[in-house]
């Protein structure tokens, strides 16, 4: 390892300089955690043959340009100087943002449409209105009046919810599948929208559910995250095979 270098990373050196400035740019934390993390970005690029352009390096500095605000070029070298930022950390820079963002446009669409499965089943939002009621007697009773249709569940909250319930209408919110709480997902799962669902008992206290709706999140809606999710699930691996060696 050259005498000047601070650490080497797989196979590139870094002074001093480089690895505090590459700190500063990249908003590390823990430094050698850090710089795994992002230098698993370069080893993820290798692996999927990632090839980057010119216009690829700047436009990864362009990135950091705007996230400070320094939109013309001689405030940045003006930036650079005062930082102190040398030029093989800022070309390390611009190539770790630019492969960032080419792993998430090389994932192809059997790759994304496959990611998606998964993530739906997840995702899915389950939109939930809740009775609270002291016993299973009453619960029992309620259910009974509403499979009736002598009332409904809407009025059943005002005639029997406390003022917390009448004030929000019984709303729990719209729930991922993945959140649903253990107590109640498989009843919510089997169900379908306008359906009544329990008496259901939770910490002692028995509950009626009403699912108002269903929201299926839409590939179109959600192709972005799903190409951070896979990027960000990858790095994983790579990450774990970034070695990081002090200099001697």
């Amino acid at each position: 390892m050259n005498k000047n270098s601070f650490m080497r990373v797989n196979d590139q050196e870094l002074s001093t300089d480089d690895t505090l400035a590459l700190m500063y740019l990249l908003d590390g934390y823990e430094i050698r955690e850090s710089i795994k993390a992002h230098f698993g970005i370069l080893e993820f690029a290798r692996a999927r043959k990632v090839e980057l352009t010119n216009l690829d390096l700047q436009q990864g500095l362009d990135e950091l340009r705007y996230q400070l605000g320094l939109e013309r070029a001689t405030n940045f070298q003006q930036w650079c100087l005062v930082k102190k930022v040398p030029p093989n950390a800022l070309r390390l820079f611009s190539q770790i943002t630019a492969c960032r963002n080419a792993i998430k446009k090389s994932f192809t669409e059997d790759e994304i449409n496959a990611s998606f499965v998964e993530f739906k089943k997840d995702e899915t939002l389950y939109c939930l209105f809740c009775l609270p009621l002291p016993t299973e007697q009453e619960a029992l009773s309620v259910h009974s009046e509403i499979i009736a249709q002598n009332t409904t569940f809407a009025e059943a909250i005002q005639d029997h919810g406390d003022s917390e319930t009448r004030s929000n209408g019984g709303f729990i919110g719209e729930i991922p599948c993945i959140e649903l709480p253990e107590e109640y997902a498989e009843s919510v799962l089997s169900a379908s929208i306008g359906d009544l669902i329990g008496p259901l008992q939770d910490d002692g206290e028995w509950s009626l559910l009403f699912l108002h709706d269903i929201i299926e999140p839409t590939l179109e809606d959600c192709e972005a995250q799903l190409r951070e999710n896979m990027l960000n699930d990858g790095l994983k691996y790579f990450t774990d095979r970034v070695v990081v060696l002090d200099a001697e």
